[in-house]
């Protein structure tokens, strides 16, 4: 459970130090090492003790509990199918559960090497669509 509410996990996506899971709610969270965006966050929320009780200083840039993802307006309501790099993630919003019909595809985290397909090198912290991967 995530927030005290039984959700329905509907896709797992797993990059080298980051994980990534879609909801049958429509919710996408992420959780682990959140270095150059890969959480899909722009801040990350303290987490608490993560050393075993013995301090409160959390570890910077990383997430030990699942953080939802908020998307552009527009793209919070449908399912989602998440993938992974090692440190980008892409999520394809379908317009239904049968998973027929793309609505949008988002991408975040690293792009030094080009990985969002955006036509530049950046590290995007928080989605962004993906309009040429909407035209391919």
């Amino acid at each position: 459970p995530v927030s005290g509410k039984a959700l329905t996990v509907t896709s797992v996506a797993a990059g080298a130090a980051h994980t990534v899971v879609a909801t049958s709610r429509g919710t996408v969270y992420s959780f682990g090492d959140g270095k150059l965006g890969k959480l899909g966050v722009s801040v990350i929320p303290p987490t608490g003790k993560d050393d075993g009780g013995k301090s409160s200083k959390r570890k910077r840039d990383k997430a030990c509990t699942p953080i939802p993802i908020r998307f552009p307006p527009g793209g919070n309501a449908g399912h989602y199918e998440v993938v992974a790099g090692d440190d980008f993630t892409f999520a394809v919003l379908y317009a239904s559960s049968e998973k027929d019909v793309v609505k949008n595809v988002y991408s975040w985290g690293a792009g030094g090497e080009g990985q969002h397909a955006l036509n530049n090198h950046l590290h995007l912290r928080t989605p962004r669509e993906n309009e040429h991967l909407m035209t391919l």
